[in-house]
This record gives C-alpha cells, sequence and structure tokens, in this order.
C-alpha cells in the first residue's frame, strides 16, 4: 500500500513554481526582451558583401511570452497579482505603442493579421 506521501510524489498536483517571484524580477525580464528586440541585427545580402542592419523586432505580448518560457494566460495572472498590476499594464501599454506608432510611419497595419472583406 503506498503511503500519502508516495503518492504525491508519484502523481504531483499543482502547477509549477512561479517563473517571477517579484515584481522587480518581472521587470527585468522585460528590460531583457526590449533590449533583445530592439537590437536586433538583421543581415541582407549586398552586391560586395553582406549588409547589417538593426531592424527592431516587433513588440508582442506573444513573443514575450515565448522569451520567458510562459503562457499568455500565465503572464494576465501576473496581473492579477498584488504588486504585478502596475508591471504588466506598463508593457501592455509598451506593446500599444508600438502598433500605433508603426501604423502612424505607415510601416505596418494595426491590424497584426491582413484583414480580408467577408463575401457572402
Amino acid at each position: 500500500m503506498l503511503t500519502k506521501e508516495e503518492i504525491k510524489a508519484k502523481y504531483p498536483l499543482g502547477g509549477r513554481p512561479p517563473k517571477f517571484k517579484t515584481p522587480e524580477e518581472l521587470a527585468e525580464k522585460i528590460y531583457d526582451f526590449l533590449e533583445h528586440s530592439l537590437n536586433r541585427i538583421v543581415e541582407f545580402p549586398g552586391k560586395s558583401e553582406v549588409l547589417r542592419v538593426n531592424v527592431p523586432a516587433p513588440t508582442t505580448l506573444e513573443a514575450f511570452c515565448v522569451f520567458c518560457g510562459i503562457r499568455k494566460t500565465t503572464f494576465y495572472a501576473y496581473g492579477k497579482k498584488r504588486g504585478f498590476e502596475n508591471i504588466v499594464n506598463q508593457y501592455e501599454a509598451i506593446v500599444e505603442e508600438f502598433w500605433v506608432r508603426q501604423a502612424a510611419e505607415g510601416k505596418r497595419s494595426l491590424s497584426p493579421l491582413p484583414l480580408r472583406p467577408i463575401r457572402p
């Protein structure tokens, strides 16, 4: 017969430990992601050499979550935790500002997906 402790060891229930224990850890990871994204170097073949150009990567919530190894639902769950709300809201504002600026500069549409008319 198995004891309760053996059963718990064999069938662990519950989620993973939190990725970020403090709001400061989450903020630091956001800064790491923005540094990584904004300093992206893309190589373009030129006539005689390869051109290396800084082309910032799009700032998205999905890309940040992949960078951290978390799901979007996890990110939003942090927004409900005391102390994390402001950082989550600020990052959402950064993402929104990026896309609005891109649209205003004519670089991208506000929709990340192409919109097509619905045909009857």
